[in-house]
């Protein structure tokens, strides 16, 4: 299998990586005396039979909760959440089997990319309703500017894509 995770978001490490035995074993960053609280790479299985990657020093993350969350997978530009028999959470590593010639990104949730925002502010541009200021930070304006205002600030973490989410979804 190989992995590619060499990326700003990714928080991971690579420990092994077995073409062999196609099997990546991997551990979450530490960054500030802390592990990462999220995880983002992509991953080919070249092989025909299964594949396995490990995500080591999973419950060591401040953030991990023990309602534990399935991992995302995005494969052709679609999101979807590992089915139950193809995760599973082991100590302190969480195993994810990789089909055979299965290519896909990996992620504790979705990414919200700079595509789909761009592809939410063309939807939004074509509304009468609202302004959108400012390419680089873009602020939306929706209603009429005289009325009392409602300011709402998201994604100040670049690694709390849901808040990209949450936020199209209001306004929508």
């Amino acid at each position: 299998m190989k992995i590619y995770n060499n990326y700003d978001g990714s928080s991971i490490d690579v420990i092994k990586n077995s073409l062999k035995e196609n099997i990546i074993i991997t551990s979450l960053k530490v960054e500030h005396n802390n592990y990462c609280h999220y995880y983002n790479f992509f991953v080919k299985n070249l092989s025909s039979s299964k594949g396995v990657v490990f995500i080591k020093n999973i419950k060591k993350s401040p953030y991990f909760i023990d309602d534990f969350q399935r991992p995302w997978f995005r494969e052709k530009e679609r999101w979807n959440q590992f089915e139950c028999d193809a995760v599973k959470l082991n100590d302190d590593e969480l195993e994810i089997e990789i089909k055979p010639y299965q290519e896909c990104e990996i992620s504790l949730v979705p990414r919200y990319t700079l595509e789909d925002l761009e592809t939410f502010l063309v939807k939004l541009k074509k509304q009468k309703h609202c302004k959108i200021i400012n390419d680089i930070v873009p602020q939306i304006i929706i209603g009429k500017t005289e009325n009392p205002v409602t300011l709402v600030i998201a994604r100040q973490h670049p690694g709390e894509t849901m808040s990209s989410f949450f936020v199209e979804g209001m306004i929508d």
